[in-house]
């Protein structure tokens, strides 16, 4: 196991994503991910799921909890919106380059 800065990563998954707590409100969120998706060339950082989710991917966030917990992080922190139903996800304004 490699400790980082964030958190322990293990065979190159970084195990805060499984973190419950970090979907807390006022728990801190990831803003690391929602500064990273807000890279991404979607216009006004609205995208679909296969935008998305290929970020997550990337980041091995790909468990359905593992998923959800790193939506409700953003979510419940202020970095992002998501419409569940849509699968469309917005990164708030102070996290998004475009």
């Amino acid at each position: 196991m490699v400790m980082t800065a964030c958190g322990a990563t293990v065979a190159g998954v970084d195990t805060r994503y499984s973190d419950v707590s970090f979907s807390q409100v006022g728990s801190g969120g990831f803003p690391e991910l929602a500064r990273d998706l807000g890279t991404l060339s979607a216009p006004g950082c609205v995208m679909d799921r296969a935008t998305w989710s290929d970020a997550f991917v990337e980041r091995n966030i790909t468990t359905s909890r593992r998923v959800s917990n790193a939506l409700s992080a953003m979510t419940n922190n202020g970095q992002a919106t998501y419409d569940q139903g849509a699968g469309v996800l917005t990164i708030a304004p102070e996290f998004c380059a475009s």
